[in-house]
């Protein structure tokens, strides 16, 4: 919104004796000044990004429904290193706090035979590094975290439901023991750029493999993106900072995993 959307000139009586060499200094001074003002603009807006907080909220409200994975909350933060591990610029670290909460269909019984599934609260703190090269990007995360009450998944759950929903909450009858977990991931990306901006299209191929106490799988999978979309190093496709030009896109993912 320009809050001067409108000049005013004020007719002053001595405005008429200002000599035409006052007035062009006057002019040169303000173009001179507007454009050490529209260079300071620029590179405010070309400077990279190097810091990012993050907040990510997972619900199957929109579906009317509330089983299974039902909501997830993520807190992250990353940053983009000047000088990686590996002499990269390249490089970046990620660190998030997460709570995910896991429910059987039926939710309001308090018969434990009844549920197909065990309720669980999960708690974890993540840690993660990249490097992205021309055309490919090397992931490695390590999650070590808390399954069962501890968690404060079901008292969260139960707390929504009674306070934003005000519907009947979940009985969390036969709630999974209190346990820790950690887990290492790794994934692997090469893309290809197969037409340009302003509706570019990209392929992919992601084999990735998770170990440990919570996920054990290999997870081979093929992603198609489609629209506006920046390169491998600065998209938010692969959760990559560093540039502030914007991205619209959608993306279509084939993929098997074994456990």
């Amino acid at each position: 919104m320009n809050l001067f959307c409108k000049s005013t000139v004020l007719p002053l009586p001595f405005a008429i004796k200002v000599v035409p060499q006052v007035m062009l200094l006057f002019f040169l001074l303000g173009m001179n000044l507007k454009t050490m003002a529209q260079q300071g603009d620029n590179q405010k807006t070309t400077k990279p990004i190097s810091h990012q907080i993050g907040l990510r909220h997972d619900n199957d409200l929109i579906l009317l429904t509330d089983r299974y994975y039902t909501s997830g909350l993520f807190l992250t933060y990353r940053h983009r290193l000047k000088n990686g591990f590996l002499n990269s610029d390249n490089e970046q670290l990620s660190f998030s706090l997460r709570q995910e909460i896991i429910t059987p269909r039926y939710l309001s019984t308090h018969i434990i035979e009844q549920l197909d599934r065990a309720y669980v609260g999960f708690m974890a703190l993540k840690a993660g590094w990249s490097r992205v090269r021309d055309k490919s990007l090397v992931e490695t995360d390590f999650l070590l975290g808390i399954a069962g009450e501890a968690s404060g998944a079901g008292a969260f759950q139960r707390w929504y439901h009674d306070t934003v929903l005000f519907s009947q909450s979940p009985t969390w009858v036969g709630e999974m023991e209190n346990s820790v977990h950690y887990n290492l991931y790794a994934n692997y990306l090469y893309e290809w750029q197969l037409a340009p901006n302003p509706f570019s299209i990209y392929m992919a191929v992601k084999p990735q493999m998770a170990f440990g106490t919570r996920d054990i799988y290999l997870h081979p999978e093929m992603v198609l993106y489609l629209g506006r979309r920046n390169p491998l190093s600065s998209s938010i496709a692969h959760h990559q900072i560093g540039s502030k030009e914007q991205e619209l896109f959608f993306a279509l993912r084939t993929g098997y995993r074994l456990v």
